[in-house]
């Protein structure tokens, strides 16, 4: 038969194989299975499923699938036994691991059993093709190695005296081909064999199979005793080509045997798959990182210790892919120019504990690691002996130093740093995967120190708890009292409500370009709305409105500690923000959870007419012209006092007053007034009403817009307390 008929017929016969490959699905989710079998289904693939080990593995023995597709976990068996258990007969098989969780000991098991590839549930549909693509690559290779050798071994036994026809076939085949005698002498050497080593046929001929294949032996080189020793299909081979390059090649061989049935020597028939190799290889690489970074990202978001966290990172990183490194974490001093050593991981970790013990301190100045703190950038010496940041290593004779900053919101919080005692090369790969993990390190160091801030404000709270409760214990046993007497709690809280009453303006002072009036009405006999008017110096009149959470005795308590607290600040009655924020402090060591104050706090100058004034979440008031209807809301941006101190801020505004104004301040539960149809009073009813009888005296103004709310809400009783001030300015 000719050459190329021949060429066309094995052509014919892989497509054929390629196109019967059979799929063996092994999991116990039934909405998977269903969902891999239609995508395989739709590629013309033959689908087997099975639902637990046992039963896929009997499958396979029956059916002898070229792709298993099983999950880790599965109802009987797991899948590392399943494929234990095809890998003791088949090496050939692809097999493929389906896995919900990264577990780094399942998967380096995995990959000693020579797992194909992982596949991460949810299954991704393009990653699955991907991988479908790539294995039917691999199995197509094999089919080629083992259809040509077998070709070639049925040429040689059924040709043995058309010497010309089979050199003919050696020539042309697609594959690499060589044959060698009984001493492992080459005896033929085709194009493709020359291709792969780079070894030209007059080089070849004649030569020891070892000079020209170096790491490997010849598969046939001792005669064999039978048939089955003198066939070897799909071994790996690593060699070192011409260049001494290193080449991963597929081998087969069969003995030949010459007319008179004596052992001739070998012929086998290889493909280059070095591609394939590295590329597998990448894949189990990237694997394994992956679950590195899972491992590492479990054990930062479960870390409570800041040592915990830093000790384990590096461990990992030691035990994983950087078993040749030694890392050390500093991190940066809160108070101090210095980088404070925090772990050490690796082979010399003793001996470097020795020279440089945890709690060692460096500059930040200085060396590579103060390059890297001072630039916020990783930094790669290849050499140290060459680089100009290099100072002095944890290692002696360290060669190369690789360090990257650990940050949080563009905050370097640390170093990550690794030394080398031969010159280090990190690829792309390895490089993400350590700017990803000190990433990790540097939201955990930053989620440590909120907790540990946390936890000294819960201590701080437990201690106003405790005192609390030893005050509730008082208050119920009063209470049980009072619920006996009931008339005297009455009494009690008349007194209660005449005492908070005393703590506002009995009467306002009285100026001839400002006039005040104020209506309080507490939800209960006791609320936690307070105002007042000061007056700093004969220049100045300051007046100022707040609200506590709540209501009822506790808003009470909080109303009586806001005026002695306002006390304390005489000084800075003139300076409406600064007077804020250091009653913003005061509140923020005593109020508890949940409680808080917002005010509105102006000072108005009677030289200038102006009017100075800050605000702390507190409604907006109004400013109302007199002679024509236009409304102003004054605000300025500021939080609330006794929730946060740090970074907190007030804004501070002042105006200049021009002919007569009114001012309105009042309290949220004015506008928060319900119907029965639970709609409220709102902003826009108040301005509606207020425009409509600002030229009523402030008496008479706060009286008309009380009756207009009591009509609103069709009644008397309110769910918070409601406060009013008018201030009518007449420069």
């Amino acid at each position: 038969m000719p050459i190329g008929k021949i060429k066309e017929e094995l052509e014919n016969q892989i497509r054929s194989r390629i196109q019967s490959i059979r799929i063996l699905i092994i999991d116990d989710d039934d909405g998977l299975r269903a969902v891999l079998h239609r995508m395989l289904q739709s590629g013309n693939y033959n689908v087997l499923e099975a639902a637990d080990g046992k039963s896929g593995l009997q499958i396979w023995k029956e059916q002898q699938p070229e792709i298993v597709i099983t999950d880790l976990q599965l109802p009987d068996i797991d899948g590392l036994e399943v494929l234990r258990t095809i890998r003791e007969s088949d090496s050939i098989c692809e097999v493929v691991m389906l896995t919900g969780h990264g577990d780094m000991n399942v998967a380096i098991e995995a990959l000693k059993l020579k797992a194909s590839d992982f596949l991460l549930k949810p299954v991704d549909m393009d990653r699955l093709k991907m991988a479908m693509n790539r294995l039917i690559e691999n199995i197509s290779l094999k089919f080629k190695l083992q259809y040509y050798t077998h070709s070639l071994e049925q040429a040689v036994q059924d040709i043995k005296h058309s010497h010309e026809f089979l050199e003919s076939l050696i020539r042309t085949t697609p594959s690499a081909i060589i044959t060698y005698d009984t001493e492992g002498k080459i005896t033929r050497w085709n194009h493709e064999a020359e291709k792969i080593t780079g070894y030209a046929s007059g080089e070849a001929l004649g030569r020891p199979f070892h000079d020209l294949f170096k790491l490997a032996d010849p598969l046939i080189n001792t005669e064999p005793a039978g048939s089955r020793e003198g066939k070897f299909e799909n071994r790996l081979t690593k060699i070192l080509d011409r260049s001494d390059r290193v080449i991963y090649i597929a081998r087969n061989a069969r003995a030949v045997f010459g007319p008179d049935g004596r052992w001739n020597g070998g012929i086998e028939s290889f493909l280059d798959v070095t591609k394939k190799i590295k590329r597998d290889g990448l894949l189990q690489k990237r694997f394994l990182q992956v679950q590195t970074l899972n491992e590492i990202s479990r054990l930062i978001s479960s870390s409570t210790e800041l040592q915990d966290l830093l000790q384990g990172s590096c461990d990992y990183l030691i035990n994983s892919f950087f078993r040749r490194a030694q890392i050390t974490v500093f991190m940066k001093d809160d108070e101090r120019p210095e980088l404070v050593l925090h772990a050490i991981s690796g082979q010399y970790a003793e001996e470097i504990a020795g020279r440089f013990p945890l709690g060692y301190r460096q500059n930040c100045e200085t060396g590579i690691l103060g390059h890297v703190y001072r630039s916020g950038a990783m930094y790669f010496a290849r050499d140290v002996n060459r680089d100009p940041f290099f100072h002095t290593g944890t290692l002696r004779n360290v060669k190369s130093e690789f360090a990257l900053p650990i940050k949080f919101k563009n905050k370097v919080l640390g170093i990550l740093n690794l030394e080398s005692l031969e010159p280090a090369n990190y690829d792309d790969v390895d490089i993400s995967m350590l700017e990803t993990i000190s990433e990790y390190i540097g939201i955990g160091v930053h989620r440590l120190k909120l907790l540990q801030r946390v936890q000294k404000q819960k201590n701080r709270l437990e201690a106003q708890a405790d005192k609390l409760s030893r005050a509730l214990k008082e208050v119920e046993h009063s209470r049980t009292v009072i619920e006996n007497q009931n008339v005297q709690m009455i009494n009690e809280l008349k007194k209660a409500a005449k005492f908070q009453n005393s703590l506002l303006p009995a009467k306002f002072p009285y100026h001839k370009d400002l006039q005040f009036d104020a209506l309080f009405v507490p939800s209960n006999r006791l609320g936690g709305d307070f105002y007042d008017v000061l007056q700093p110096d004969e220049n100045h009149t300051a007046f100022i409105v707040a609200d506590a959470s709540g209501h009822g005795v506790a808003s009470a308590m909080l109303t009586a500690m806001f005026k002695m607290t306002l006390r304390k600040y005489k000084k800075d009655l003139l300076h409406p923000a600064r007077l804020l924020k250091k009653l913003n402090r005061d509140f923020c060591q005593v109020l508890s959870q949940g409680e808080f104050f917002t005010t509105f706090y102006a000072i108005y100058d009677h030289r200038s007419s102006s009017l100075t004034f800050s605000n702390a979440s507190h409604p907006r008031p109004y400013l109302f012209n007199g002679s024509v209807e236009i409304v102003r809301e004054l605000d300025s941006d500021g939080f609330m006092l006794g929730v946060m101190n740090e970074g907190i801020k007030y804004q501070q505004k002042t105006i200049r007053i021009n002919g007569p104004h009114r001012l309105l301040i009042y309290t949220d539960g004015l506008i928060e007034v319900m119907n029965e149809n639970e709609v409220g009073y709102g902003t826009k009813r108040l301005k509606e009403c207020a425009t409509a009888y600002r030229n009523l005296p402030p008496h008479e103004f706060l009286q008309n817009l009380f009756i207009s709310v009591k009509a609103f809400c069709g009644g008397e009783h309110f769910s918070d307390d409601i406060s009013i001030m008018v201030v009518d300015i007449n420069p």
